[in-house]
């Protein structure tokens, strides 16, 4: 039987300095969306005095202090994400202060703090380091990186007064295939390519075969799932243009799922079904060729989405790979979104998206 619980740090300059409560009866919230642009959400409703490593009261500054939300089983404490409040409610009854939060992870820095001018990159400038640069200006500077080779090919002025650093970030990951900004469970941004799901790349495995010899971690599943399946909308045809004024002519490439195996190939369905996409921007032909293939890959993994609670798991992210084992189903999937309730007791539920195809 594991021991569960909860602690709720506060964190000030990144480090922690006081710790906070939920009320009695109330369970806060944490939920991950893989297509959200701020990845993290954290809901709940505390007492509004927090409490220092001493015993005493602590004041909170909400403006600046963040929350790291914590799973302790069997004493071993596993951080969940970093949390920047958006719109704490202080409450009272005359007996009780509580405060009611609402937050987002790191990302959130970045979607409220906007360019005060136009920002200018040189021809030749790394895509990573113009990258750290976004990060820096919203006081960003724990990264991650997997290095890129790839260098901006002119001299970039792009986004206007007043864009949001994260989307400016986001837009200059696009253009090297990399996935879209989130932060890990310690407060690191992390700066990764766009990863196709295949058995060479699993980072959790959700399985009802205790004694399955093919895995050594398996996680706890609880019973019941649904699967739910879109064939209807899915492209398998992948026209990409990125038309800039400073390249010589328009860059084109095409992506087409023509594999039999795929149920939505064009073999598989008889007709192409065409999607048109229109870049302002790529770091080079072969980065537009690999936007394509991508788009082509992440189609054969969106047609079925299956649907399952587990019990309160650590280690969960934002772009994680998941094998499944369970009632007939067997799957590698991409994990689309999940949510915990933090109580004791409480579950997290998970929405993967199964690959069907290119199973690696």
């Amino acid at each position: 039987m594991r021991r569960i619980g909860f602690r709720y740090k506060l964190l000030r300059n990144g480090s922690e300095y006081a710790r906070i409560a939920p009320l009695d009866g109330n369970s806060p919230r944490l939920s991950m969306t893989r297509s959200a642009e701020k990845k993290m959400r954290f809901t709940g409703v505390f007492s509004s005095t927090a409490i220092g490593p001493s015993g005493g009261a602590k004041e909170i500054n909400w403006y600046s202090d963040e929350i790291q939300p914590t799973l302790v089983i069997d004493g071993i404490e596993h951080p969940i994400c970093v949390i920047m409040p958006s719109t704490p409610i202080e409450q009272g009854n005359g007996k009780t202060s509580m405060i009611s939060l609402d937050g987002f992870d790191r990302c959130a820095r970045l979607d409220t703090a906007h360019a005060e001018n136009i920002l200018h990159f040189s021809s030749g400038t790394p895509y990573i380091t113009a990258i750290k640069q976004i990060l820096a200006l919203a006081g960003i500077y724990s990264v991650i990186a997997t290095p890129s080779s790839a260098t901006l090919q002119e001299d970039r002025e792009d986004w206007d007064v007043g864009t949001p650093y994260l989307k400016i970030a986001n837009d200059l990951l696009a253009e090297i295939n990399y996935a879209g900004l989130w932060f890990d469970s310690i407060g690191n941004a992390i700066l990764q390519p766009v990863v196709t799901p295949s058995v060479n790349n699993i980072n959790h495995i959700l399985s009802d075969r205790p004694r399955d010899p093919r895995v050594e971690k398996i996680e706890r599943l609880l019973p019941g799932y649904s699967i739910k399946t879109d064939t209807y909308t899915t492209p398998n045809v992948f026209i990409c243009t990125c038309s800039n004024p400073d390249k010589d002519g328009d860059l084109f490439a095409v992506a087409v799922n023509d594999d039999p195996i795929s149920p939505i190939s064009t073999v598989s369905r008889g007709k192409r079904i065409c999607r048109n996409y229109r870049l302002n921007n790529i770091s080079s032909l072969d980065a537009l060729k690999a936007y394509a293939n991508n788009l082509c890959q992440e189609s054969m993994i969106s047609a079925q989405v299956i649907s399952l609670t587990t019990a309160l798991l650590p280690g969960w992210g934002v772009y994680d790979v998941t094998s499944i084992h369970y009632e007939g189903i067997d799957a590698i999937c991409s994990e689309e979104a999940w949510s915990m309730d933090l109580k004791v007791g409480g579950e997290m539920r998970h929405d993967l998206k199964k690959v069907v195809y290119n199973l690696g």
